[in-house]
């Protein structure tokens, strides 16, 4: 596949979500306990937080929009949302430098912008994962090599090697990745996304489960998977959606 389309339309490489996958995949959310704080609103002129002009973005990391409003606030940072394309984006770039620390083991065991114990969630995401790879069927001709970005501890990669899948994982955090690699002996290159490690092995299907929005930089990103992606290959995008209702209404989105 030829990801020609700019990063603000890449939809069109974006697998369909059936009525019975979004099922799945609203049940599984249920029983997830996840405890990451929600973005809170505050008023324009009204932010809470120290303001350093050295951290803001200027534009829009998606679009390059210049023009963007307030609409709240999250672990001391302001979160703006662009007038262009509507993503949201907080003012200040992640650094690469801090996201093994970011994503530490504290991260998947009990930090406030996490989950409480990843691994005590395993039956739920493996569920979530046979739910991904039974749409991935639906447009794959047949198991092929997947690379999955932001892996985890690896419950999708495991269960898709179980379904005929070559697998590869790529995973910033070291407690995850070495998770991954000791107990289900799984291929997890420790590095953020995109890396020379990797190497120029190209897949046939490429995913970003919750994972893409996280990238220091998604540009970046867009032209190293111009070639990772084997032609007629997919490439998968979950992320959430900041206008859905739960966003309102329930703390742990």
């Amino acid at each position: 596949m030829a990801l020609s389309l700019p990063l603000s339309r890449m939809l069109a490489a974006i697998l369909p979500v059936t009525r019975e996958s979004a099922s799945d995949y609203l049940r599984s959310l249920r029983g997830m306990r996840m405890q990451t704080r929600p973005v809170r609103p505050v008023a324009p002129g009204a932010y809470p937080g120290p303001w350093n002009q050295r951290m803001i973005q200027d534009n829009c990391p998606i679009c390059g929009g210049v023009s963007a409003r307030l609409v709240g606030e999250k672990d001391g940072l302001r979160v703006l949302r662009c007038a262009r394309c509507t993503v949201q984006y907080s003012e200040r770039a992640p650094d690469l430098s801090q996201l093994p620390q970011i994503y530490s083991k504290a991260y998947f065991h009990g930090s406030p912008a996490g989950y409480p114990a990843y691994e005590a969630d395993e039956p739920l995401h493996r569920a979530r994962a046979r739910g991904y790879l039974r749409d991935l069927t639906r447009h794959a001709q047949s198991p092929g090599s997947v690379l999955d970005v932001g892996c985890a501890p690896g419950f999708f990669l495991d269960e898709a090697r179980k379904a005929g899948w070559q697998v590869r994982g790529c995973e910033v955090s070291e407690w995850a990745a070495g998770y991954a690699q000791q107990r289900f002996g799984l291929d997890v290159v420790r590095a953020p996304f995109p890396t020379p490690l990797l190497g120029a092995q190209q897949y046939d299907v490429v995913t970003f489960l919750n994972v893409f929005e996280q990238l220091p930089d998604p540009h970046g990103a867009e032209r190293v998977l111009r070639d990772m992606v084997k032609p007629g290959g997919l490439l998968v995008l979950e992320t959430w959606d900041a206008d859905a209702l739960g966003t309102d209404t329930d703390d742990r989105m």
